[in-house]
This record gives structure tokens, sequence and C-alpha cells, in this order.
């Protein structure tokens, strides 16, 4: 349902240097990209998630996230 997975990125992202994602709206074949950058698979999705957790820690004082808008541009999308 895009209403729940849209409603739990709203909770999920602004939390992420805090606490892990719940991956439970993913699928194990999703892609993210990025204007430079593509991954694929869930694996390494909660890769990336980590690597900023860790680097969050490490390197930032305070790190937070805000959201300030998700949408679906197009089906299968978000």
């Amino acid at each position: 349902n895009v209403g729940d997975a849209i409603r739990t990125l709203r909770e999920d992202y602004p939390l992420l240097f805090v606490k892990d994602l719940n991956y439970g709206i993913y699928r194990e074949d999703l892609v993210f990209k990025d204007p430079s950058l593509t991954f694929q698979g869930l694996k390494n999705y909660k890769l990336i998630f980590w690597s900023l957790r860790f680097h969050g820690r490490l390197f930032l004082k305070a790190a937070h996230v805000q959201v300030l808008r998700i949408w679906q541009p197009e089906d299968r999308v978000i």
C-alpha cells in the first residue's frame, strides 16, 4: 500500500541517524536512484543507511533529517 509506505518513510527518515529503518515496506529487488548513483537490492539499501549512521556518528556532532515532501511521481516509484 502506497499510503503505508509513505507514512513509514515519514516516520523513519527523521530518525535515520538514530535507529535503523523499518525495511518491511521494501522489496528485495528495490532500486535506489540518485542523480549520480544507483544501488540495487535490499542488502545494498540497508548498507547505505548503515553507512550514513556510522559516518554520522563518527564525523558529525549532531545530525538530523527533516522530511519536507514525499510523493509518488509514477506507479512503483516513491
